[in-house]
């Protein structure tokens, strides 16, 4: 046994106090890790199970808490797409031999349209009919309208064997698609329940099925994409007149594409949104990426305010000078929502700082714009001082793997830029309205999962964008878009804007009632 002279007890307690140091440091890591874990987990279950409102009701303030002496108890609701039930592709079966005559049931034709040649010299006779059908629809079922075009032989002159005798027909009414039977209805019923009702289009065409008509999936395809091309030039009518606007809103989402040079997976591209608040207009388009390069290029000539997220492509804009950038104060809550367990006094005295700014915009949102204006400089400004004065107050005592520092870091490095929105009335004190114009999209791909190609993407993103503008402009979008389809085809060249959805509304109003 060793003597106990010959034990360095000072050398052992050294040895004990860096171990135990070690093992406090390891612990305090290990604990940061298990609570970055379990914030994890409580946002993933909340996604999953949870409540999609963002509703927050502050207990109690705090004693020192800033107030506006408002009753209305403090709410922001920002919903988010509820949960679709998504269903399998069916694959497509190889499309079948075409064969030579589609037969109509005579049992869907509800209207027969008889057409005779303008002029029908004297003697002449009626040797027959050539019959055309154009498919229609209806919300509760589809229907045909047969058109006969009679043929008339024209008379011999006297003298005449007849070898050169002449028989004359009525051309076609005006088509939408040359040589297709899909009549406007029938067209804007594809779209409007595919990118409005989120009814893929084999969905569609199983329904058609049930009455007696089969289409095939290439077929209602092939009829979109025309239709698309026709619309094409409204929509760079549409792109060009938001981009005009001095005043815009940037949000992005993703879509699954299909793409040939990825076999067995999905190209995941994104749907770029741009929102003009004061003329109520959106747009979309597809990009395959989401650099930044993406809304230099698209902003290149743009002067005025852009209000996003804080996604960092938008800052790499600041260095445009013509471009004011202005951040959403929804992201910034958002992050103290996701704190409050973490930390729920500053969590709930943070919320309860934006909960008045709200309070605030819902008092002023029917006033005039340099009312609104006054009343955030009197107002929220005000409260904006403080709060940022608090968080540089706080910010030095968090830790800064957690989820408060988190919320700290993401509102104190876009301080200036969320408050951009006191200073003009016209701008708006979040990004809400284009999150809920992407909505749709969000819904769709729950649906149809995925785009056939990045063409086709770029033919959703258009019809998108006049579903979207049609939403905010408060108008039916399937009589606006049969109405176009009728007309697009005549409309002249320099007068094609005035089919867009708030155009079309503006003169729709200013008709003279017959």
């Amino acid at each position: 046994m060793q003597s106990s002279d010959t034990i360095d007890y000072k050398e052992l307690y050294e040895y004990s106090r860096k171990e135990n140091i070690l093992l406090r440091e390891e612990f305090k890591q290990l604990r940061l890790v298990n609570e970055q874990l379990l914030h994890r987990l409580e946002q993933l279950l909340k996604l999953s199970f949870g409540s999609k409102s963002e509703r927050y009701v502050g207990k109690e303030q705090s004693p020192g808490q800033l107030r506006l002496g408002l009753t209305e108890e403090v709410t922001v609701e920002v919903s988010v797409p509820a949960s679709v039930a998504t269903e399998k592709a069916k694959q497509v079966q190889p499309a079948q031999e075409k064969k030579k005559h589609f037969v109509i049931p005579e049992s869907i034709v509800d209207e027969i349209q008889e057409i005779h040649p303008d002029v029908i010299p004297e003697g002449s006779k009626c040797t027959g009919s050539e019959i055309s059908y154009r498919l229609k629809c209806s919300p509760a079922r589809l229907t045909a309208k047969k058109i006969i075009r009679y043929k008339y032989l024209l008379p011999t002159p006297a003298g005449d064997p007849g070898l050169t005798s002449k028989i004359i027909i009525a051309p076609l009414p005006d088509e939408v698609i040359r040589n297709c039977m899909a009549d406007a209805s029938l067209l804007a019923t594809l779209i409007i329940e595919k990118y409005c009702d989120h009814l893929p289009v084999y969905r569609q065409m199983t329904r058609f099925d049930r009455t007696g008509i089969k289409l095939a999936h290439s077929t209602l395809l092939d009829w979109i994409a025309k239709t698309c091309t026709l619309l094409n030039p409204l929509y760079e009518k549409l792109k060009q007149e938001v981009l005009q606007s001095n005043y815009l809103m940037m949000d992005e989402t993703t879509m699954r594409v299909m793409d040939k040079s990825k076999k067995g997976t999905t190209h995941r591209g994104y749907f770029w949104a741009a929102q003009a608040p004061p003329a109520q207009l959106v747009f979309f388009e597809y990009q395959p990426g989401r650099n930044q390069e993406v809304p230099q290029a698209l902003l290149s000539d743009y002067k005025g305010y852009l209000q996003s997220d804080g996604y960092s492509c938008y800052e790499t804009l600041a260095v445009n000078k013509d471009i004011k950038l202005l951040c959403c104060m929804a992201h910034a809550r958002r992050y103290f929502l996701e704190s409050e367990k973490n930390d729920p006094k500053r969590a709930a005295y943070a919320l309860n700082v934006f909960g008045q700014l709200y309070d605030i915009e819902r008092e002023i949102k029917d006033k005039t714009t340099s009312e609104r204006k006054e009343a955030r400089q009197e107002l929220s400004k005000p409260l904006w001082i403080l709060f940022g004065q608090w968080l540089e107050e706080n910010a030095g005592m968090l830790n800064e793997k957690s989820a408060i520092h988190k919320a700290f870091a993401y509102t104190m490095k876009r301080y200036k830029r969320l408050s951009v929105y006191m200073e003009n009335g016209t701008l708006n004190i979040d990004n809400n309205p284009i999150e809920g114009s992407i909505r749709g999209i969000a819904l769709g791909r729950k649906n149809f999962l995925f785009c056939g190609s990045h063409d086709g993407a770029q033919r959703s993103a258009m019809l998108y964008s006049f579903m979207g503008t049609c939403k905010l402009q408060g108008i039916n979008p399937i009589v606006w878009m049969v109405d176009v389809l009728k007309k697009i085809n005549i409309q002249p060249a320099d007068q094609i804007q005035n089919l867009l959805p708030h155009r079309w509304k503006e003169l729709k109003e200013i008709e003279p009632v017959l």
